[in-house]
Parts: C-alpha cells; structure tokens; sequence
C-alpha cells in the first residue's frame, strides 16, 4: 500500500514552516563568529534535506511504518478535540489511551491497517502522535511540516552536543561536526515523524544541560526544565536509551566535580 499522507498542504505550507525555521534560526546565530553561522545553517540545510528525504522515502518506497501510524493517530487526536469530545488540555494530561477515554472510539476505527487501539494503549507510542498536534493544526496537517517540526528539534540537540564536545576538543571543529551534526544516518533518521528525532534531540540538550549545571554553572533555570523535559522524554519513548546513558553521565560529571575539587585544594 502506498502511503498517501502527502498533498497540497505539503507543497504550500511545508516552505513555509521552513522560512518560519531560518529566521528563528538566523536570528539566534548573532553572538557566532562567521565561520560557526556558516557552519550552522550548513547542518540546517542538511536537515532539512534528510526530512524531505525522510518524507518521500516513506511516501513512495516503504510505505509509511510506524511513522504513518503516528500520523493517522494524530489525526485521531485532533478529531477528537474537534468533535468536542476532549479538550487540547486533556489530551496533554494523558499518559496514554484505555478503553475508558473518549480516544478508544477514534483509534478504533484504524484499524484497518495498523492495530492503532493497541499501539496507542503504550505511552512510549502515545506520546509522539500527541507532539505533533499542535504543528499539525499550525501547519494545516502537513506531513512534512510536522516532520521539519521533529527534525528541529534533534536539531537543536545536536547543536548542542556540537558546543559540549567543542569544549573538550577544540581543535578537533571539523570532526566533531561531521560526528553530531552531518552523519548521514544520524541526521536521517532523526529527520522525520518518529520517536528517534525526539530521543535524540533529548540526549543533546539532556548532556548540554547537565553541562550548565554541574560544569559551566550557567543558565541554570533554562537547562535544568531542558533536563526535566529530556529525561520525561528519554523514559517515556525509549527507556533504554537513559539506562545506557546514566553510568556514562556519573563518571563524567564525578570526573569533572572531583578535577574541581582537586584544583581548589
């Protein structure tokens, strides 16, 4: 079966929300040197071709996956809020679906062709379809849209892995770029509507804002509710990601405070 969440909107409002993303983006590059501006909207430009990519791959080859599961499901999602049988704050407040909700009766009618009723009684899968609402009612349902919205925000997590690896290897610009911010494989698959953009882009601002806080000892307020909402997110989607990610995060930070300590004595 083909994939056929693809259309007009695609074509009209996914520029849009791309022009929406470069000024954002541009705007914040003001305190760079030319050389890591250049560098940025390089990677930008890059990610926002593997979303493409990512987008027609699963329209025309694959066939959708998981991917097009969480699109029907979002759709699902925002039938409900419009036939008022939720509200936008309810469905932010649940953790996932039960028979109970007024949900079950739109998952219900999917499947067809993905037992969505099931999938969605997850909150690993749940969660991801319920991110996507609100781009997908700023961007008028636009697949691709909502896929550049995923795409940012590994993005910016990769951005910031970028600026914490820099720190201990500074000499070493155009290796850790090429590793965090133009892996092939890394930046397609964190390119789309799926649960790995958002795991990865949490790992990066969940390492950059323990950095803050433990090592820089700055913009602590900011990096500590990027901390909350990365482990929320890790634990929830993937929760073996976190699990392999705590021993590595204790020997570095237990590393770095003891060099600390050692230096003041």
């Amino acid at each position: 079966n083909r994939f056929f969440v693809l259309n007009i909107y695609d074509i009209v409002i996914a520029p849009f929300c791309v022009f929406l993303l470069w000024v954002f983006f541009s705007a914040r590059l003001s305190k760079y040197d030319q050389r890591t501006k250049k560098l940025f909207k390089n990677a930008l430009k890059f990610k926002i071709f593997c979303s493409l990519i990512f987008a027609l791959v699963a329209a025309f080859y694959y066939g959708g996956g998981d991917s097009e599961m969480f699109f029907y499901s979002m759709k699902d999602m925002r039938q409900a809020i419009a036939a008022n049988d939720l509200s936008f704050f309810e469905l932010l407040t649940m953790d996932k679906m039960d028979e109970n909700t007024p949900l079950s009766f739109y998952f219900e009618q999917d499947n067809t062709k993905y037992p969505v009723y099931g999938f969605m009684r997850s909150s690993s899968n749940f969660l991801i379809p319920k991110l996507a609402v609100l781009p997908s009612i700023l961007f008028f349902n636009s697949y691709l849209a909502i896929c550049i919205v995923f795409a940012s925000f590994a993005f910016w997590g990769t951005i910031r892995l970028y600026k914490l690896f820099l720190h201990y290897f500074p000499t070493m610009q155009r290796e850790v770029a090429l590793a965090t911010l133009f892996l092939p494989s890394a930046c397609y698959w964190s390119a789309g509507f799926l649960k790995d953009s958002i795991c990865f882009g949490s790992v990066g601002f969940l390492l950059h804002g323990l950095f803050n806080v433990f090592i820089k000892r700055k913009n602590q307020v900011g990096s500590l509710a990027w901390i909350a909402a990365s482990i929320y997110f890790l634990y929830t989607i993937k929760v073996y990601i976190f699990l392999a990610l705590v021993p590595g995060i204790g020997f570095w930070l237990f590393g770095q405070l003891g060099a600390g300590v050692k230096n003041i004595s």
